[in-house]
């Protein structure tokens, strides 16, 4: 516990966890991977699906993980 009295992990507070969103059909819900400063689903909404136009192919950070997505 922290001293505001929130459960915090290795890199986020449970507290970010709560809540629920209902995502459409044919729709995705995106988050970035840095919780505290990412500008995704959790602010602009749910993505239709025709507005995606690319896939990942490629991990290349962190270089320990770095493949090829299958």
């Amino acid at each position: 516990m922290n001293n505001a009295g929130g459960i915090w992990t290795s890199d986020f507070t449970l507290e970010e966890l709560t809540g629920t969103q209902v995502v459409p059909e044919d729709e995705y819900f995106v988050l970035g991977d840095n919780r505290r400063s990412s500008n995704d689903s959790r602010y602009f909404g749910s993505i239709p699906v025709e507005s995606i136009v690319g896939e990942t192919s490629f991990i290349y950070y962190p270089f320990n993980r770095m493949k090829n997505v299958q």
